[in-house]
C-alpha cells in the first residue's frame, strides 16, 4: 500500500532538490547508513519516515548529504548534488513509499543483491565506495551516522565491534595525521553508549553519539541536522557553532533528546512508550586518561572481601539497564564508595573516579517528581488517572502497564467520564512518584466506599520537567554530555 504524499512533503523535496549551495564556511559532510534490509516491514516503514525527515533537509553552503540504505533485495546509495544536471527516480530507496513520478539531482545507485549478504559494512568495495564519495571534500567537518540494532559490546547486529572498528579505520577516507577520519560518529542503535564501545572506536571519531540503553526505531530527528545549515546573521554560523564538531554535536545531543520530550511537544514523543531516551556525548580524546583511572581500580580486585562482592552481585542499584548483562559503571563505582567494606587502598581511586566523572552532580537530577497525598478520611479509596482523566481507565492497557509498582491498581470504580479507573485503599498518608514515560499530568479524587460518594474536589498534578541534562565539570571527564527522558 502506497503512502500518501502530503503537499508538506513535496514542498520539502521541491527544496531539497532546487536550493543550489554556494560553499563558503568549512562544509559539513554527512553521511547517513540505514543497515537491516532482513528486518521487518515496520522496521523498514521507520527507516522511510527517516530519510523523509532528511528530504526536510535545504542543501545549503554548510552541508552535504549522501545516504546508503539496505533493503531485503537491494542496496541503495543516494548522494545530493541540487546542482547536478543528473536526475534519478527515487522511488527504489524507499521501502513502501511510491515515489515513481519524482526525480531528483545528484547521484543513485541501485545494487541488486544476488545472494543474502551478512552486512553492507562487511562489504568492502560497496563501504568504499560508498565513503570516499560521501566524505570527498579537503578540510569539510564530518559526521557518520550509522541507524541499526545495536547490541552493545559485541557490536552492531551482523558485525561484530572489532570487525566494526576495522572496517571504518580501512574505508574511512583519511585526513592529516593529527586528524581523525571523522568529527562525530553517532551510533543511531540501543545500548551503545558505553566505555567498551567508544574505546574500541576511539581512534574513527573526535566525538562519540549513543544511547546506553533501548533507543526507539524511530531513532534520531534528523531534521536536527537543519542547524548545520542556519547562515543567518545572528545564528549558529555568527556564533561559530556550524564550525566547533563539540557544539554540534551537543546540539544534536539535545535536540535527540527534546524531540522525545512530551512537555515540549518533541517532534518523535510519540515514539516513547516503555522507557526513557537517554544520550551521551563522549569525547574520545580523554578517554585513555578514563581508562588508566580505571585499570588502577581494578588492579585492587584482589583486596576486596568476598562479602564486598556478594553484596555488590544482589545490590538492586546496579541494575539499571534493561538489558541485564550490562551495568551501569557510575553506580559501581558509587556502590563502592559508600560500602564500609571497601578495602582503605582502594578509596583514593574510587574517590578520584567519582571526581572525574562528576558522579555526585547527577544523583540530585529527577524527571518524576514526588507528591505527598493526605487522605481525606480515614479507610477512602484513592481514585487515579492520567492527563485530565484521559489515560488510565481500565481499558487503557498501554498506561496501566507502565504504572509506578505502587499504584497497580486494587480494584477499579466507575464515575468519570464514563469509564472505570483504578484505585486503593488509603488509610494513611502517602509519598509517592506518579509518572512514567509521556504522562504529564497526574490526577486523583478520594472516594468513600460507603456511600460510593467522591469527596472534595478533583486534584491534580502537573510535572513540568521531562528531560534531564548533564554536562561534565571535571576537565578529564570523557562524558561531555549526557541526557534522558
Amino acid at each position: 500500500m502506497a503512502t500518501k504524499i502530503t503537499n508538506k512533503v513535496f514542498l520539502f523535496l521541491f527544496l531539497f532538490i532546487l536550493t543550489t549551495p554556494t560553499w563558503g564556511a568549512t562544509p559539513w559532510e554527512v553521511a547517513v547508513i540505514f543497515l537491516g534490509g532482513e528486518e521487518s516491514a515496520e522496521y523498514q516503514k521507520d527507516i522511510d519516515r527517516n530519510i523523509l525527515e532528511l528530504a526536510q533537509l535545504t542543501p545549503n553552503p554548510s552541508l552535504r548529504l549522501s545516504i546508503f540504505r539496505e533493503l531485503p533485495e537491494w542496496d541503495v546509495s543516494y548522494f545530493a548534488d541540487s546542482t547536478s544536471e543528473e536526475l534519478h527516480i527515487w522511488h527504489p530507496i524507499f521501502y513502501e513509499i511510491d515515489f515513481r513520478d519524482l526525480k531528483i539531482p545528484g547521484q543513485l545507485f541501485v545494487f541488486q543483491k544476488n545472494s543474502p549478504q551478512k552486512s553492507a559494512l562487511l562489504n568492502d568495495s560497496k563501504l568504499s565506495s560508498f565513503l570516499n564519495h560521501a566524505f570527498k571534500i579537503p578540510g569539510s567537518h564530518r559526521i557518520l551516522i550509522l541507524y541499526s540494532h545495536g547490541m552493545a559490546f559485541d557490536g552492531l547486529k551482523n558485525i561484530k565491534l572489532k570487525e566494526l572498528r576495522h572496517q571504518l579505520e580501512t574505508h574511512l577516507p583519511k585526513r592529516s595525521p593529527k586528524s581523525k577520519p571523522l568529527d562525530i560518529l553517532w551510533l543511531d542503535a540501543c545500548y551503545m553508549a558505553n566505555l567498551e564501545v567508544a574505546y574500541e572506536l576511539r581512534n574513527i571519531s573526535t566525538y562519540f553519539l549513543a544511547s546506553e540503553e533501548a533507543e526507539f526505531s524511530s531513532g534520531m530527528p534528523f531534521d536536527a541536522l537543519q542547524t548545520l545549515n542556519e547562515n543567518n546573521e545572528g545564528s549558529l554560523t555568527q556564533g561559530s557553532l556550524t564550525q566547533d564538531p563539540k557544539a554540534v554535536a551537543q546540539n544534536l545531543a539535545e535536540r535527540f533528546l527534546e524531540s522525545y520530550s512530551f512537555i515540549k511537544e518533541g517532534s518523535q514523543r510519540k515514539a516513547a512508550t516503555s522507557s526513557s531516551a537517554t544520550l551521551s556525548l563522549i569525547d574520545t580524546e580523554k578517554l585513555n586518561d578514563f581508562v588508566t583511572y580505571l585499570s588502577r581500580l581494578m588492579q585492587t580486585i584482589h583486596l576486596f572481601p568476598k562479602e564486598l562482592k556478594k553484596a555488590l552481585k544482589i545490590s538492586h542499584s546496579l541494575r539499571k539497564l534493561s538489558r541485564e548483562d550490562l551495568g551501569d559503571l557510575g553506580s559501581l563505582i558509587l556502590a563502592f564508595r559508600r560500602n564500609r567494606l571497601t578495602p582503605a587502598e582502594t578509596r583514593p581511586i574510587i574517590e578520584d573516579l567519582v571526581r572525574t566523572l562528576d558522579l555526585t552532580q547527577p544523583e540530585k537530577l529527577k524527571t518524576s517528581p514526588r507528591i505527598f497525598i493526605r487522605p481525606e478520611q480515614k479507610n477512602n479509596l484513592f481514585v487515579y488517572g492520567y492527563e485530565n482523566w484521559t489515560r488510565g481507565f481500565e481499558d487503557d492497557i498501554l498506561i496501566l502497564d507502565k504504572l509506578p509498582p505502587f499504584l497497580i491498581p486494587q480494584t477499579f470504580v466507575p464515575g468519570i467520564h464514563n469509564q472505570k479507573w483504578p484505585a486503593q485503599s488509603l488509610s494513611k498518608p502517602l509519598m509517592l512518584a506518579p509518572f512514567s514515560v509521556g504522562l504529564k499530568e497526574f490526577n486523583f479524587w478520594f472516594l468513600d466506599p460507603q456511600t460510593e460518594k467522591f469527596l472534595g474536589s478533583p486534584q491534580r498534578f502537573i510535572r513540568t520537567q521531562d528531560t534531564v541534562t548533564f554536562e561534565a565539570t571535571h576537565p578529564k571527564n570523557p562524558i561531555l554530555f549526557t541526557g534522558y527522558t
